[in-house]
């Protein structure tokens, strides 16, 4: 029925773009949901089927065993409601207290965004997700939908220190002044494809970014190829899109992840390590980050922060503090001497890419703690258990240790007895 008058080109395209869009393709996930669990974020019903998510903003319980051939779409009234009277493009409001991430995190300052974000957001809290003991499967983690998570900087886990999140979250309406932004309505390939109700902003066929919405604050942006990240933060040696930077840190945590040294996660050898809690962390953050799609451009800074700080933890770097250093450091390693293990403090005044290595006495090579890695500036510590590269033990004797870090190289004595 709204089809009969916004989908008459060329002045009225809402329902071309509509079809344009993921909602005209929503994806069947209907399930028996007991009905203390209808409307929680348990209920996958509420997100995915139409008349559902009417039914949870009325407070109203669906059908308890939803079929694929009673699923409706999300529609034009999935989002507006024809009787509503709140004067927002009469949108459905949603019920009170239920503006929230599921670890707690309020969003209801988004405006229109807010009806977005209702499904838009991962539908568990990593603080108690992670610790909790349970099935471990290809399913494990946040919803696929984490934008909102990312948006408002909020339920990434954490190793000891908050991270820093952007501004983006406070743009008036969130959500909608960016992916709704409108286009020319004639005359261009991507008509009704991008911005609008297509929520689009990227087009595949004609390789367009819509830009339109970041125009008010990046005056000129033509494509997100222009956002340009300040430094090398994947370790590649070029300073590239925050796009391309974000992508980057994401193979690079999927390489570090079990199986570690190849480009692809098996989720298996993670649930295999149940006691392992940075470790699933590490992963959360890997599957949350990459659900949100955007690339970082949500969240630029808060998104590589979660993606550095996950690799470091998954390859035995762990920060001791958010303070930032005057000067370049490495401390003497404690115990020392030391039988088998000891520690080596760290301290990066800058974001850079760090390298430390073991040394024999006549300059060989004997084992690799930190590779490359892109670090954020703080304290850090990493420990050596006395193996070399290959898993063996080294044997008594004087050791060097060196850290590299661009042009900055500091070399240090230590002693193994066993």
């Amino acid at each position: 029925m709204c089809g009969n008058c916004h989908g008459e080109p060329w002045r009225h395209s809402k329902f071309q773009q509509w079809e344009n869009s993921l909602h005209s393709e929503s994806v069947f996930e209907g399930r028996v949901v007991a009905d203390s669990l209808r409307n929680s974020y348990s209920d996958c019903n509420r997100c995915h089927d139409g008349q559902s998510y009417v039914d949870y903003t009325k407070s109203r319980k669906g059908p308890l065993n939803l079929t694929k051939a009673d699923q409706k779409m999300l529609v034009c009234q999935t989002c507006h409601d024809p009787h509503g009277n709140n004067n927002q493009y009469q949108l459905r409001t949603t019920p009170p207290g239920q503006e929230i991430l599921a670890n707690g995190t309020n969003y209801s300052f988004t405006g229109t965004g807010k009806t977005c974000l209702n499904c838009h957001k991962a539908r568990r809290d990593n603080s108690v997700y992670i610790t909790a003991r349970g099935s471990f499967s290809s399913t494990w983690g946040p919803h696929e939908s984490t934008q909102g998570d990312v948006l408002l900087g909020s339920n990434a886990a954490t190793f000891g220190f908050p991270y820093i999140t952007g501004s983006h979250k406070n743009i008036d309406n969130a959500c909608v002044t960016c992916h709704m932004a409108e286009t020319t309505d004639t005359g261009t390939v991507t008509r009704d494809k991008v911005g609008g109700h297509s929520m689009n902003l990227h087009d595949a066929d004609s390789d367009y970014d819509h830009t339109a919405g970041c125009q008010s604050c990046h005056a000129g942006v033509t494509s997100f190829e222009d956002f340009l990240a300040p430094q090398d933060f994947d370790g590649n040696g070029t300073a590239e899109s925050w796009e391309k930077e974000v992508s980057g840190c994401l193979t690079n945590l999927r390489i570090a992840l079990p199986p570690a040294g190849v480009d692809s996660v098996a989720w298996q050898l993670i649930a295999r390590d149940s006691n392992n809690v940075n470790l699933r962390k590490a992963y959360w953050n890997y599957l949350m980050i990459g659900n949100d799609g955007s690339k970082g451009m949500h969240n630029p800074f808060y998104t590589i922060q979660v993606l550095l700080t996950s690799k470091n933890y998954t390859v035995g770097i762990k920060q001791i503090s958010n303070e930032v250093p005057e000067v370049f450091e490495m401390s003497q390693n404690y115990p020392n001497p030391f039988n088998p293990t000891t520690k080596i403090d760290l301290r990066i005044p800058n974001t850079a890419p760090v390298s430390v290595k073991i040394y024999d006495i006549m300059g060989r090579e004997v084992k690799t703690l930190v590779n490359n890695q892109v670090m954020l500036a703080g304290k850090y510590t990493v420990d050596w258990n006395s193996l070399d590269n290959n898993g063996a033990n080294v044997s008594t004797g004087a050791y060097f240790y060196r850290i590299v870090s661009g042009n900055s190289v500091i070399t240090k004595k230590m002693m193994l007895i066993k």
